[in-house]
Formats: C-alpha cells, structure tokens, sequence
C-alpha cells in the first residue's frame, strides 16, 4: 500500500521505490507503447489524450511536479515493467522549437466602410424632378422660381445606396495562414538551421525526421490580409526556429521547461 506521504520525503533520484510503485499502476491502467515520429500526434498530446496526466492528478492526486517527473520517465522508458526492469532517469536533449505556416486559405467576410455613392453623408443632391433641375417652373403665369427646389435645381434625399445611414456593407475574400508550433526534443546538436520564411517546413522536416522526437504542437491565431498575393510565397515556409540548448532533466531550467509542457500546453 502507497503512503503518498512518503512523496514528500522522496530524493532527488528518479528510479524510488515509490516513483516504481506509481508507474506499475499508470502501466497497468495505460498502454504506455507511445509512437515518437508522429508529427500529426506529438508524445505529450498521446500522454494526456490517453488520461494518464488527469489520471495522476485526480486518482493519485499527485502535483504537478510529480506527474512531470514520472511522464519524462515514461517518455524515457515506455512499456517496461516498473517493478523489476532498470529505468533509464535521465538523457541530454536538444529542444528544438519550430514555427511554420500553414497552407494559405480564405473565407468571405463581410465588412462595412463609408458608403461610396455619397461619402459617408447619407444624402444626395440630385436634380430636382419638378424643375428638371433649371430652378424655374411655370405654375400657369410663366416662369417663377421653383417652389420645390427653392430656385436652386437640386434637392437633397437619402443616398439610394446606404438609405441615409451613410454606412455601405460588403463582402470580400479574407485569405489567411494558420501558424503553427511544434516543439522537438533531438540526440542532435547541430541540426540544419532552416532560413525564415524561405525554407520549407515539411522538406525541412523529412530531411532530419530520424533525428526529431516531436514533443508538442500548438496552433496560433491566423495572420490574414485581405490580398492574397501577400502570402503566395510564404504558405508552408518555417517562420520561426528557437533551439534551447543543451538541457537534461537535472537540469532546473529544464525541469521547468518540461513540467510546463506537461501542465500548461
């Protein structure tokens, strides 16, 4: 029986007794044979789509500097046997941070703007239809000022186009690339650096596939325009690279790192 009291007294060393004892259980419960060259389904996303992270949360109630340690444990080791295999703890990584472009798309919008036919007035000086717009008309004893139009030939109405609200609405096509980021943990410390909105991600990525884990993957808001020549040449291209260094689990800033990953993303 597991005391979860003994957590608090747990060292440093990742390969405890207790840390065995709460991996025989996530194992039983869990397939833990994860795939590590699946781009559309990164490893973290499999670890918390199968439930283990709720589960050590809710069932084990463990924190969350808990499950990060036993994730990196499981993401080391996969399906063993917790209780009698040896457990490799700790490995150098090189993380890898990739933005890239999606492909480009479009939706129609609609919009509104000034109206274009009396610039945003809402009225129109047209010609007067009593007068014709020469300011006289004959009332029966010749020609006297216009009554409708006062002598001038115009009369001011609502714009037919806006009704006098001043305000046209329309629709146009908003074309848009989604940005995305995928973070990689590699063996590798010198990976071809990609060049910016020039080299191609997936060209990219086929070239280096056997030396990338990915990690985790998330979608950013999409960067539009409304010309559809502004992203002709920028659809499928890396738009960001960030490599962190070299970092391992005894490393505190990489403890944070991957417990954020783990908790946040």
């Amino acid at each position: 029986m597991i005391k979860f009291k003994d957590i608090l007294k747990e060292s440093e060393d990742l390969d405890t007794l207790v840390n065995r004892k709460l991996l025989n259980i996530v194992a039983k419960k869990f397939d833990l044979n994860f795939r590590y060259d699946d781009l559309s389904n990164p490893l973290i996303d499999q670890i918390r789509r199968s439930g283990i992270i709720s589960f050590m949360e809710e069932t084990l109630a463990l924190d969350y500097q808990q499950i990060a340690e036993l994730c990196w444990v499981i993401f080391l080791n996969g399906s063993i046997d917790y209780l009698t295999d040896s457990i490799k703890t700790d490995e150098t990584f090189y993380v890898y941070e990739v933005g890239y472009y999606g492909e480009m798309g479009h939706e129609e919008v609609e919009l509104d703007g000034e109206c274009g036919d009396c610039d945003g007035m809402g009225t129109q000086n047209n010609d007067c239809q009593n007068c014709q717009g020469s300011g006289e008309y004959d009332y029966g004893e010749g020609e006297v000022e216009c009554e409708d139009c006062g002598g001038g030939g115009e009369v001011e109405n609502d714009c037919w186009n806006c009704e006098g609200t001043g305000i046209d609405y329309f629709t146009e096509d908003e074309y848009y690339l989604a940005d995305n980021t995928v973070i990689f943990y590699s063996n590798e410390p010198d990976l071809d650096k990609p060049i910016k909105e020039e080299t191609n991600f997936e060209k990219w990525y086929e070239d280096n596939e056997a030396l990338l884990i990915p990690m985790v993957d998330r979608w950013e808001d999409t960067e539009s325009s409304f010309e559809e020549t502004d992203f002709e040449d920028t659809e499928g291209t890396v738009n960001a690279y960030y490599p962190q260094g070299d970092i391992s689990f005894d490393n505190i800033r990489f403890r944070t790192y991957f417990r954020n990953l783990i908790e946040h993303r």
